[in-house]
């Protein structure tokens, strides 16, 4: 993934993903953030899918995602951040809208009623979700 902008052709997307204790990596995911509060996610299962950090990707219930960077401690030390190329955070927002793991409970309106909807996304769902990430305005994103 070289050549790639983090400011312009990525965005970081915050995960719970350490002990609220002792800050130490829990190998769990129990809520999901993108920008300031463009989506919120919260876990809506009892049993939080599994997690996995890896030098150049992240493992999110089975699945490995390609990250082009990390951040521990975003907000507090709770919380990573992971930059995904925008079109691999499309491909990973659409999948976790899928698997009906996370419910969302606050964000841009379209995104939260979408979010919420029970039906998959389509196309024009992902074509807005590709726009937004692409205007890091829209999210208040900062790298």
């Amino acid at each position: 993934m070289t050549g790639l902008d983090i400011k312009r052709d990525a965005v970081m997307i915050d995960m719970a993903c350490n002990d609220p204790d002792s800050g130490l990596f829990n190998h769990c995911v129990e809520q999901i953030s993108l920008g300031y509060e463009f989506l919120e996610l919260e876990l809506g299962k009892a049993v939080p899918p599994r997690f996995a950090e890896f030098d150049q990707s992240i493992r999110l219930s089975g699945r490995k995602w390609p990250i082009i960077g990390s951040k521990y401690g975003v907000g507090n030390w709770c919380w990573n951040g992971y930059w995904m190329a925008i079109p691999v955070a499309v491909d990973f927002l659409t999948w976790l809208h899928g698997k009906q793991i996370f419910h969302c409970t606050s964000g841009e309106t379209r995104l939260s009623n979408i979010w919420n909807s029970p039906r998959s996304f389509d196309e024009s769902d992902r074509l807005l979700l590709w726009r937004l990430l692409g205007k890091p305005s829209m999210y208040g994103a900062t790298a």
